[in-house]
């Protein structure tokens, strides 16, 4: 789910990386 997050937002694939 980690992709679906980076390709809607930037910052929130970031987050959830870091989550």
């Amino acid at each position: 789910m980690r992709d679906s997050w980076c390709l809607f937002g930037r910052f929130l694939c970031d987050i959830n990386v870091t989550m």
